[in-house]
């Protein structure tokens, strides 16, 4: 994408080693965000870093945020084009790419919002950006696109609208305050001039991104708050939308890849004749903890891979089952929680569920091509930069030597984020024993449910006392498999709350959910209280 440079160091300030540097008589003033572009952004039209003009008046607007189904880029896309007054009918919609340029650096405006003062919230804004480029964080997650990054739209679309209107000044010759923006035109009500916005972007793009654009009042909105058609609805409605488990290149070829069965384990041997002598296999790679069979389709390549017998050591877990585990639960939690002396009654009652899959609609995919030090991969991930960084680790690059195309994901829920990418770190491994031929790699569904990173299995052991009316007086629990302090967290006033989490660790490697750890300790605790309740003689639901 080229260079990137910052058109207009905004402020007083400075950044020292990359750090904010703050001063005893206030912040000094940081960058503004959204004022990161591209060297070449007269010629694209780029008037901030979301934000680019083409001549022919179409607004294409970047979203760093995957779109899985929650409707984020098209709400993204609305608050930047509310700003802007641009014409929705003349608006498109991108997802930003793997670059440094697009890392997260609002996402603590999801907590914030816009309560920070202008000079401290764009410093904060601007250390939060360094971070996510140091870490390579471009992840979508946590229910934070729309919170977070939606006030940084907002600020690109209003800092672009008013570049635009001061190009549009000065071409009129008239003062700015007397110019205004709509339908991506602006427009001078008292001579009549009017100019869209095509016309106005080469100009525009001279004029420093300005730090603290004056937001719409919400009263003033005409996109926002209004019913609009998702822009990802008709392609997946009719079947054009392209997953990473679509996607194609010309003379790819096709993997299919079996994995050590227990985590952790290696590859011992595996005799590749059998597979090497099937209709269209090109090659057997055998790696540190797999066994993948190239071949000319997908189908060929599994078919292979069904003829080899590999041999895998355990890693020392191979005594271990679910019941093994939980009976290390039921160990570690001991006897159920003491009860005051003086309860009525005493009820206790175990809970537990089990290690569940994201069982995502799309298996693990990745497209990768490796020739010599230069990588491009396409897969769909909730954090391509950390999917870049991922396959730079693999194939032993620097992570600008790999290019990533973000791909549409058939579900991610968690499975795709930050140290989830081992579908990554085996496609680029693959294609590099193929190099420079292309290969595309998609798991099977039991590659799929036998290689997730699984919601914890959790175990709670809870103790309840209830006083002579059939009121709580304690309520209390050991739980094993997860937890914290806000996951456990009991919203009712019972006075005598106590919980105390319990050590059981094992080697199933477990990762992010919708929910996180309320899918669990929520319904641990309300089914508790359903059980007070009905000791209690009492209706759960008053």
């Amino acid at each position: 994408m080229g260079k990137w440079t910052r058109r207009a160091f905004i402020g007083t300030g400075s950044l020292v080693g990359g750090g904010l540097v703050l001063g005893v008589a206030g912040v000094t003033l940081a960058p503004s965000r959204h004022g990161l572009v591209a060297d070449d952004a007269a010629e694209k039209g780029q008037l901030t870093t979301w934000i680019t003009v083409t001549p022919d008046n179409f607004t294409t607007i970047l979203v760093p945020h995957c779109d899985m189904g929650q409707g984020s880029q098209t709400a993204l896309a609305m608050m930047a084009a509310e700003e802007m007054e641009a014409d929705w009918e003349l608006v498109r919609i991108k997802e930003a790419p793997a670059l440094d340029a697009y890392a997260n650096a609002y996402l603590l405006r999801a907590f914030t919002g816009d309560s920070m003062p202008p000079p401290l919230g764009r410093a904060i804004d601007y250390g939060a950006y360094r971070l996510a480029r140091w870490f390579g964080t471009q992840l979508t997650g946590g229910s934070m696109a729309v919170r977070g990054t939606g006030f940084g739209m907002c600020i690109a679309g209003a800092a672009a609208k008013e570049m635009l209107l001061q190009a549009a000044a000065e071409r009129f010759g008239v003062p700015v305050s007397e110019c205004t923006a709509a339908a991506s035109r602006v427009t001078h009500p008292a001579s009549g001039q009017s100019a869209g916005f095509g016309e106005l972007v080469k100009a525009a793009t001279a004029i420093p991104a300005p730090a603290h654009p004056a937001l719409k009042d919400p009263d003033t909105y005409t996109l926002r708050r209004t019913a609009r058609q998702r822009f990802d609805i008709p392609p997946k409605v009719d079947g054009s939308t392209g997953y990473g488990i679509d996607f194609t290149l010309p003379g790819m070829l096709h993997a299919a890849v079996d994995i050590a069965p227990v985590q952790g384990g290696k590859l011992v041997s595996v005799d590749p004749a059998p597979a090497e002598a099937m209709p269209g296999v090109k090659q057997v790679v055998q790696l540190e903890e797999a066994v993948a069979v190239v071949a000319d389709s997908y189908w060929q390549a599994r078919q292979a891979l069904g003829k080899l017998s590999p041999v895998y050591d355990d890693a020392g877990h191979g005594s271990v089952s679910s019941a093994s585990i939980f009976a290390a639960f039921d160990e570690a939690l001991g006897t159920p929680p003491d009860m005051p002396s003086n309860a009525a009654k005493v009820i206790t009652a175990d809970y537990r569920v089990p290690f569940l899959a994201h069982a995502t609609m799309e298996p693990m995919a990745c497209t990768a091509r490796v020739d010599g030090d230069q990588a491009e991969v396409w897969a769909g991930t909730q954090d391509p930069l950390n999917a870049r960084s991922t396959a730079a680790r693999a194939l032993g690059l620097d992570a600008n030597q790999v290019k990533l195309t973000n791909l549409p994901l058939g579900g991610g829920y968690g499975r795709r984020l930050i140290l989830t990418f081992d579908y990554v770190d085996l496609g680029v491994r693959i294609a590099r024993a193929a190099s420079p031929t292309p290969v595309k790699m998609v798991w099977s569904r039991e590659n799929d449910i036998q290689h997730d990173y699984y919601r914890p299995a959790a175990m709670s052991r809870f103790a309840g006392a209830l006083d002579g009316q059939g009121r709580p007086l304690a309520v209390a629990s050991h739980y094993a498999g997860g937890g914290n302090a806000e996951a456990v967290y009991m919203p009712y006033a019972i006075a005598d709350r106590r919980d105390d989490a319990r050590d059981a660790s094992h080697h199933i490697r477990t990762g992010e959910w919708r929910s996180v750890l309320n899918s669990q300790h929520g319904f641990f605790k309300e089914s508790f209280i359903d059980e007070l309740a009905h000791a209690a003689g009492k209706d759960p639901y008053r």
